[in-house]
């Protein structure tokens, strides 16, 4: 379990020792040889049945009018959707950059994280339940 604790920090260092070993014992099951295997592997997926192209994407994201919020951890390995043009394609939507954050910013900055959620969903209240009773 320790090289598979190193593994999850090596590759989310913004994980706290305690939380790495959390997630990577959780994230872990025990073969019937008392070897442990990763329950997800990012190598092993599926692939969808028909291509899915950029222009498909920013048409879809175009017809999203609810109420969104996006987070972009400031240290993640993915692309700065403010930067690369997805943010401005959902029309209704507030983008927050968390800093000292990889792309798991909700276990990196958690406070940072639950306190804009928690004014996004008190202050768009009534636009998504206008929208769940619709």
């Amino acid at each position: 379990i320790e090289a598979a604790v190193a593994r999850m920090r090596e590759a989310n260092p913004h994980l706290s020792e305690k939380l790495a070993r959390h997630l990577t014992s959780y994230g872990m099951n025990r073969n019937p040889d008392g070897s442990l295997v990763w329950k997800f592997d990012p190598f092993v997926r599926g692939w969808p049945p028909y291509g899915f192209d950029v222009r498909q994407a920013e048409e879809i994201l175009n017809r999203i009018t609810c109420p969104g919020l996006l987070f972009h951890g400031g240290e993640s390995w993915a692309s700065d959707p403010e930067k690369d043009g997805r943010a401005q394609l959902l029309k209704n939507c507030q983008f927050i950059n968390v800093p000292r954050a990889g792309h798991w910013l909700h276990h990196d900055q958690l406070d940072v994280f639950l306190e804009a959620t928690k004014a996004f969903l008190v202050n768009n209240t009534g636009s998504l339940l206008h929208l769940v009773k619709n």
